[in-house]
Order: structure tokens, then sequence, then C-alpha cells
């Protein structure tokens, strides 16, 4: 089976969690905005702990869970970053967490779950190319070219810039 590569910079770089919004809880938030700051300088271990800071102050913090996932992707920590995914996942269904975990569970060849997530980003977000394209990946490494093809052409059509390569590569 060809092996397949997942793209989430695009949508890292665009999605509404990636924005630092008013939080009720002043000193979460600037924990919160030093784990963004960290993370940017990959400091990565430092990020970890303003992530956990703001977590220990705001349990229901779900974008500090989901930014926490990231650097933990980042550590190579897959198991970590699935469980934190899950945690801001469970405190509210955002699509950002659910493409990250799509990602990591891909990553940990769990596909069906990727494409389970990866299906919910759709469900929340229908205009996400990268999800469609991501999904179409995990449905190619699944042996279900039918609805990869269908995600790579709906990719593109979103304008996606490597998906007409996909439909070339694994569509006929």
């Amino acid at each position: 089976m060809t092996r397949m590569i997942f793209f989430a910079c695009a949508y890292f770089l665009t999605c509404s969690a990636c924005n630092i919004s008013v939080h009720s809880n002043p000193l979460a938030l600037s924990y919160y905005k030093g784990g963004i700051i960290n993370y940017d300088k990959q400091d990565y271990r430092g990020a970890i702990l303003d992530f956990n800071k703001a977590v220990d102050l705001d349990p229901n913090y779900e974008e500090a869970f989901a930014f926490r996932g990231i650097v933990k992707r980042a550590l190579n920590n897959d198991s970590g970053a699935l469980a934190d995914f899950t945690l801001s996942i469970n405190i509210s269904a955002n699509a950002f967490a659910y493409f990250n975990r799509g990602l990591t569970r891909a990553s940990l060849r769990d596909y069906q779950g990727s494409k389970r997530d990866f299906t919910e980003v759709v469900f929340l977000e229908p205009n996400n190319s990268s999800a469609y394209y991501n999904r179409g990946t995990v449905y190619k490494m699944l042996g279900l070219n039918d609805s990869a093809c269908l995600d790579f052409s709906k990719a593109n059509k979103l304008g996606y810039k490597d998906a007409m390569l996909a439909i070339q590569n694994n569509c006929k």
C-alpha cells in the first residue's frame, strides 16, 4: 500500500481555535498565551509547562488541552496528544481537536478512529478542504478507493492544493 502523507498545516494556521480569545480566568489565559508563544519559539517543554498551568487553573479550558496536544505531537508523544485532544473534545466538540486527533490516530495506524474524527470535522465544518483530503487519505489506507476519490474531489473543489495530485495518482 502506498504511503500517504497527512497534511495539517493549512488547517492549523487558519482554524478558529488558533485565535486567542477572552477567557474568564485571566491567569489561565496568560499561561495559555505563554504556551502559544513558547510553542512558536519551539520551546516545547516551556509550552507544556504553561499549558499545564492553564488547565490546572481552568480544567475546562478546551483550547489549552488541544494546544497541549499539538505540543505533545511535536515531542512525538502521540498517546499523550491523543489523550489531550480527547479531553478537549469532551469539554466541547470542536473541529480543531477532532482534526488533530484524526491526524494522531492516523499516525498510530488507527484508521477507523481517524476516519470517524475527520467525518466529525466535515460535519462541523462542511467547507474544510483539509478534512476532506485527510479523510480521503484514510479511506485510501483502508482500501476504500471510491470513497477516497470522492473526498479528494471534494477537497479539490474546495481549493485544497494537493488534491488534484491525489486524484491523478489514485483515481481512475
